[in-house]
């Protein structure tokens, strides 16, 4: 090994070091020691101290702390990191690829990441001021990762076995999503869901959404199950408009199945309609007047009533029979409502009977049944009748 002593060394445009075991160049202090500073080995690493190897590839190798002003790099792959505490201010993350990151924790204010995978994550402790997770794959997460101090309740979407704990509480643990404390977007009313759940496995996903409602008029659903990937709803309830409504769809309702049976057979136990609305009477033999025609239809019951005048057939020897039922009913020939009436011949006839033609005027006799006929009314004859009946619709 030669040693050269002088303080400053000038002209000089390579050096190139002596073959053989001796194959080195170092640099040393002139300490009591003589320490050995800097060192080229035969490979051409760099080795400064016994703490940083740079390796003519472009590898470096830190055992100490490493302080930096920027960190710059687009589309980065960080992999096969050990563990580490990362503190202090954060960068943006975007595009990156963070894949087998080991146990490691992360305090300090984090960035934004967006646009990232994150896979194949081991338990990890993530605490500070959390940033927007925006359009980021968060998968193969294992269990206890945690994730606390959730100060501006950000939302984190995707990924399995991750706790957010402290002010949102939530826990994916790959089969239940749980919330235990406060979980809310802070965006402007009606700028994006509060929350959203899907299932990603199935090829037909179902999603759950919860929405901020809005203006008055928006409509926005606060709950909305649906199948995602058909974008067909189930099951919603809105409070849009100022009215809180639940919003059942085709083949959906009430399920009572859980209560004991009164009948026999297998009877449907599934409540799934309610309507309102009105109805136009209509008479068999000529015209008639109305009013007062409402129904009510729940589940297969339907209620109607009507008020009824101006028959403009006053001659046929035929039962008043009026039509223009609101549904078809499933069920005829029984005793359906009650009717009163005046300016009619014919007293007494007091029950609505519900045939397949429509609604007939019956009343009790001495013979037999009998019933309202058109030949037993005059211009100033007129009905008040209400009557229900059953509906397969």
């Amino acid at each position: 090994m030669t040693v050269v002593n002088p303080k400053s060394i000038s002209g000089i445009n390579s050096i190139t070091t002596g073959s053989g075991s001796d194959n080195l160049l170092t640099i040393h202090t002139s300490d009591a020691s003589s320490t050995e500073r800097v060192r080229i080995n035969s490979s051409g690493d760099v080795i400064v101290g016994s703490g940083i190897t740079v390796s003519p590839d472009g590898d470096i190798f830190a055992t100490g702390v490493t302080t930096a002003t920027t960190f710059s790099g687009s589309g980065a792959n960080l992999t096969n990191l050990p563990a580490a505490n990362i503190t202090g201010t954060l960068p943006a993350i975007s595009a990156a690829n963070l894949t087998n990151v080991p146990a490691a924790n992360i305090t300090g204010t984090l960035p934004a990441i967006s646009g990232a995978n994150l896979t194949n994550l081991p338990a990890a402790n993530i605490t500070g001021t959390l940033p927007a997770i925006s359009g980021a794959n968060l998968t193969s997460l294992p269990a206890q990762a945690t994730i606390a101090n959730n100060s501006d309740n950000r939302v984190i979407t995707g990924g399995s076995g991750v706790n957010l704990n402290g002010e949102s509480n939530v826990t994916f643990d790959g089969t239940t999503f749980d919330i235990n404390g406060k979980f809310e977007n802070t965006a402007a009313a009606g700028g994006d869901y509060v929350a959203k759940f899907q299932n990603l496995t199935p090829a037909t996903p179902y999603t759950v959404q919860i929405k901020e409602p809005g203006s008055a008029t928006d409509g926005y659903p606060l709950i909305n199950i649906s199948n995602n990937a058909a974008d067909t709803e189930y099951f919603r309830v809105d409070s849009g408009r100022g009215v809180t409504k639940l919003v059942m769809h085709a083949g959906a309702g009430i399920d009572f199945s859980a209560t004991a049976n009164g009948g026999t057979g297998t009877p449907s136990e599934l409540l799934d309609d309610y309507e309102e609305g009105t109805w136009v009477p209509d008479a068999r033999d000529g015209s008639l007047s109305y009013s007062k025609a409402n129904y009510t239809k729940i589940g297969r019951i339907v209620y109607l009533a009507a008020y009824l005048n101006n028959f403009s057939d006053n001659s046929t020897n035929d039962s008043v029979t009026i039509q223009g039922l609101p549904f078809t009913p499933s069920v005829t020939g029984v005793a359906a409502g009650s009717v009163m009436y005046k300016d009619v011949a014919d007293a007494n006839r007091t029950v609505v009977y519900l045939e397949t033609t429509g609604f007939i005027f019956y009343g009790g006799d001495t013979g037999g049944y009998d019933q309202a006929r058109y030949n037993e009314l005059s211009g100033s004859s007129s009905f008040y009748m209400q009557a229900w009946f059953l509906t397969n619709s």
